[in-house]
């Protein structure tokens, strides 16, 4: 107990056991939700069939060998309805997206929330934790679909777009890629929340880097 000149005493042991209770809670939570991840993955993969299941582990060769015995490139999987590429996208595994495409996968199919793999691509490290890729992988995938005419602005059943995933998940190059092929920085989600608006509340990282960064492309506009 700590008493400052004529301030009430300041019970420090009790204020510090607070703070370490917070801080065991905020742990549990992210374990909590970690493990929700997992299960939700293992119970996804669970119902994936042959090519679902090379496109996640990435073996493009394999893929390329189910499709060239006759597989549908554009088969979906239950319960969200993911198709290959949707896997490949939601894991960075980019030879495989080459080869889904090359045999005429659809870029923009959606699933049943209506995300569609760029989606999935710009927003997996926001929402989908515990991925295996890397962030270059990601954007790889994210810049051949692009290549391949997926829609920058295409909207899921919440409204959210490709940029305000990228935004959201502190990606600053993906942001810059989804910019360039034509990405409506002014697109409202069904909150009323646009990638600009995201850009101003961010909870992590800088939120200065990507209002310049939207401004900087409007200016070039």
């Amino acid at each position: 107990m700590l008493t400052i000149g004529s301030m009430q005493p300041v019970n420090l042991q009790g204020r510090s056991l607070r703070i370490a209770c917070g801080i065991v809670a905020a742990v549990m939570i992210i374990c909590f939700c970690s493990f929700i991840s997992v299960l939700w993955k293992a119970n996804h993969r669970s119902k994936y069939g042959p090519l679902h299941l090379a496109a996640d582990s990435g073996d493009a060769d394999e893929v390329r060998r189910l499709l060239a015995g006759g597989l549908d490139v554009n088969l979906r999987s239950a319960p969200v309805g993911f198709t290959a590429l949707h896997v490949a996208a939601d894991q960075g595994e980019v030879e495989v997206a080459r080869v889904l495409l090359e045999y005429g996968a659809k870029v923009d199919l959606r699933d049943s929330e209506g995300d569609t793999a760029l989606y999935l691509t710009a927003a997996q490290s926001s929402g989908r934790a515990q991925m295996k890729s890397t962030e270059a992988g990601r954007n790889d995938v994210a810049r051949l679909l692009l290549e391949h005419g997926a829609d920058a602005n295409a909207a899921n059943h919440f409204g959210d777009t490709p940029l305000h995933g990228a935004i959201h998940s502190d990606d600053a190059d993906l942001v810059v890629l989804l910019l360039d092929h034509g990405a409506d920085p002014s697109k409202s989600n069904s909150e009323g929340r646009s990638p600009i608006d995201h850009a101003g509340h961010m909870p992590t990282g800088e939120p200065g880097k990507f209002l310049h960064l939207l401004e900087s492309h409007r200016l070039k506009k």
